[in-house]
């Protein structure tokens, strides 16, 4: 029998730990960093996720792995963080099916080698669709990588051929401006749930891919 996981809400003692899972996520998916900028995103990201802990507009899981979550079980060994997501909640103004214009942005999405093909992935996905249907969202947007989009499908995410993207160079000029194909492009699912709770301020827009 594998180890027992759990889903659970990114606390304080997770943020080292989500940092280091972002840095894996950005390598897996551009490629190794130089250490430098290495070692500066990671304490960007320690900073980032310190600083976003009970915000409103933003709020990440972690999947948790340990022979020790069982009650029975006993050691001195911790559980191990072996995947994360975060959802970044903001408004837009309403449209039709969106009277309140609630939506949110599923982005690091990221498991650990490790810890792949233990459903990790599948259940951070269904703790963020229930957290988005509970706060009222209508729509969930998100970039997917192809190892993530058949578990994004069973979800019942779906491709859209709108989305199109603008890159910003330092001096805020255009650099790229890049339209995705359906392969690629960002998917959407509505949420049912009527509204059940405050606002979150507006926030950020789409980033890195996701990586299941």
């Amino acid at each position: 029998m594998g180890p027992l996981m759990r889903i659970r809400p990114l606390d304080a003692a997770d943020v080292p730990v989500a940092a280091r899972l972002r840095i894996e996520l950005l390598e897996e998916t551009g490629g190794a960093l130089p250490p430098a900028q290495r070692q500066a995103l990671l304490e960007a990201n320690q900073a980032f996720f310190q600083r976003h802990l009970g915000s409103p507009a933003w709020q990440s899981w972690v999947a948790e792995f340990g022979p020790e979550l069982a009650p029975a079980a006993a050691g001195p060994a911790s559980p191990a963080i072996g995947a994360i997501g975060t959802l970044a909640f903001f408004e837009r103004p309403p449209y039709p099916g969106n009277p309140l214009g609630r939506d949110a942005y599923l982005l690091n999405m990221f498991t650990s080698p490790a810890y792949r093909g233990k459903g990790a992935a599948r259940a951070i996905v269904q703790a963020v669709i229930g957290e988005a249907r509970r706060r009222g969202v209508r729509k969930l947007i998100l970039h997917a990588t192809e190892a993530g989009r058949p578990i994004y499908a069973e979800a019942g995410f779906g491709p859209s051929m709108a989305y199109m993207e603008l890159a910003l160079d330092d001096d805020h000029g255009a650099a790229a401006a890049v339209a995705h194909s359906a392969v690629s492009a960002v998917s959407a699912v509505s949420a049912q749930s009527a509204p059940s709770a405050p606002s979150a301020p507006s926030t950020a827009g789409p980033e890195t891919p996701a990586a299941a």
